[in-house]
């Protein structure tokens, strides 16, 4: 029995080696152009970038942006804390607030310090940075950073105590110097303390509110010689 081969299966060995369009029938214009014009057009890639094509990002970036871009570790640290104190109640909330407000004063102080230092001096101001962020690295979780942040406020003021006093110190023993100077010679017109109002005044005063009070007419001087004084006023205090 012999097989029957289809119109379309004996046309196909017919076309290999030929020509796509010479099976059909007339090519479209496009398809015409394209065939015509191969050999003189050069190929584009799809990897080329013109100049009037923008260049996306690439999409591995690299983890220095990642950081750069997402929050920091004292952005995050403060986000827990603030988190944490809303939950507490009582003096534990007392005392989260309290950590909360210092931990924030650390970190501007320590940042502005960082920030405004010199290119050549940045390694030395920005230490204190570096170490805040490293004991709160260290801390763990929200809970142990509150009371560390709070034993770190407490031995930074003692820290700033001790070390104002002895500028206080030497601001007081100069004041003492001061005085014993002024005091020295009593016939010194400069004195260290004011003298308060309830003290009797001095010739100078007095002589001095003489001076300032205004000439008496001879209409005043008559009515003291004979009119009749009032029933408060007394003799003693004229």
């Amino acid at each position: 029995m012999a097989l029957k081969l289809s119109p379309a299966l004996s046309v196909l060995p017919a076309a290999r080696g030929r020509n796509p369009s010479s099976t059909r029938g007339s090519p479209s214009p496009l398809v015409a152009a394209i065939l015509e014009n191969g050999a003189e057009s050069p190929l584009i890639s799809s990897s080329s970038t013109p100049s009037g094509v923008p260049k996306l990002e690439p999409f591995s970036q690299s983890r220095v942006s990642r950081l750069m871009k997402g929050p920091s570790l004292l952005e995050k640290a403060e986000h827990a804390i603030l988190d944490r104190c809303t939950i507490l109640e009582g003096d534990d909330a007392y005392n989260c607030w309290e950590a909360f407000s210092e931990f924030e004063d650390m970190k501007h102080e320590y940042s502005a310090q960082c920030n405004i230092a010199a290119p050549d001096q940045r390694q030395t101001e920005c230490h204190p940075l570096e170490r805040f962020e490293n004991f709160v690295r260290q801390s763990g979780g929200a809970a142990s950073l509150v009371k560390n942040v709070r034993m770190l406020a407490l031995a930074n003021k003692k820290r700033k105590s001790a070390e104002e006093t002895p500028r206080v110190q030497a601001a007081v023993s100069t004041l003492e110097t001061d005085a014993s100077d002024a005091i020295v010679d009593g016939s010194n017109s400069e004195h260290f303390f004011p003298e308060p109002g309830a003290l009797p005044p001095t010739k100078e005063e007095l002589q001095l509110e003489e001076e300032a009070r205004m000439p008496e007419s001879s209409f005043t001087r008559l009515l003291r010689a004979v009119g009749n004084p009032a029933p408060w006023f007394s003799q003693s205090t004229s």
